[in-house]
């Protein structure tokens, strides 16, 4: 299983409704997504909220009593992960229907502890805008992994993969 992390503050339901079911969408089926609301004064985003996991069972909510930031609000996440892997989803993003079943059938072919890849942006509306190109197209080179970090982020978070067992929940950051 899959799990895989999202935050949630203020985004609207519009864009949040569309970054979920590109989740429950995933051409790989077995996955939990465990949303923290770290927004809980806002209602209209709690019933939401609240509605979507009434309707899916593999989506787990967890409201924070008060705003504790995304990085607590991921650590509670990981904690409460059922998963043998871990995924990153931002609210505010949508993934590609089969990023999981490639994401994961990479790592496990490159017998990798952790994966990410490349992004295209898009607008408020969800229309892409231009694509976050890595100045490498293979990074698996020490080498060029070494030469693009000094200059750039290589590891964009609504794209990370990675071994649960591998992972101590102090170390989900940003």
């Amino acid at each position: 299983m899959i799990s895989v992390l999202m935050s949630v503050y203020n985004e609207s339901k519009d864009i949040l409704g569309k970054s979920i079911y590109s989740i429950e969408m995933q051409s790989f089926q077995d996955w939990e997504l465990i949303i923290v609301n770290d927004n809980p004064e806002n209602k209209n985003l709690s019933m939401f909220l609240e509605e979507k996991a009434k309707n899916n069972p593999n989506i787990k909510l967890i409201t924070n009593k008060k705003n504790m930031g995304l990085v607590n609000s991921l650590n509670v996440a990981f904690r409460m992960s059922q998963g043998d892997y871990i995924a990153r989803m931002d609210a505010d993003d949508i993934s590609a229907f089969d990023r999981l079943e490639k994401q994961l059938s990479f790592l496990t072919y490159g017998n990798l502890d952790f994966v990410f890849s490349n992004v295209q942006s898009i607008d408020e509306t969800g229309q892409a805008s231009k694509q976050a190109v890595l100045p490498e197209r293979n990074l698996l080179d020490n080498q060029k992994i070494r030469r693009v970090i000094e200059v750039s982020d290589i590891a964009f978070h609504p794209t990370w993969l990675m071994k649960k067992m591998l992972c101590d929940y102090s170390m989900v950051t940003v």
